[in-house]
């Protein structure tokens, strides 16, 4: 039961601290529990033990973002394989700033395709008026 917490929070952010708060304050509301459940914060860091989880000091200049997984290597060899098949009715540019296209020879009633690229993206928060 404890994947409620887990799921959801920032794995950089659970703590003994975080997830007894947690157990102590929620998890008898997950269950349907008619008093809270409590513990101490080292019974909860040894779950978070068992859990899988290991106490580690974060280190700067770090980063592992994954992309070595089996699914991202899948995903990025099917990825590469749609867009080969993508390519064949996309224009080539050429010259020093792909100032020329060339014009594919396509069959009737199939269109161009124009990949559109973004380095940067930028998202606007709405808020909703309660």
């Amino acid at each position: 039961m404890p994947n409620f917490f887990l799921r959801g929070t920032d794995p950089n952010k659970i703590t003994g601290k975080t997830f007894t708060d947690w157990i102590c304050t929620s998890l008898h509301l997950e269950l349907d529990l008619p008093d809270p459940v409590l513990i101490t914060e080292r019974h909860a860091t040894r779950w978070l033990s068992k859990l899988g989880f290991s106490l580690k000091c974060p280190q700067k200049g770090t980063y592992v973002d994954g992309h070595e997984r089996d699914d991202v290597v899948n995903y990025r060899e099917q990825f590469l394989k749609r867009m080969e098949s993508y390519e064949k009715r996309m224009f080539k540019y050429v010259g020093e700033d792909c100032e020329t296209a060339i014009r594919l020879d396509l069959d009737d009633g199939v269109r161009p395709l124009v990949l559109v690229v973004q380095d940067e993206s930028c998202v606007a928060e709405r808020k909703l008026n309660k």
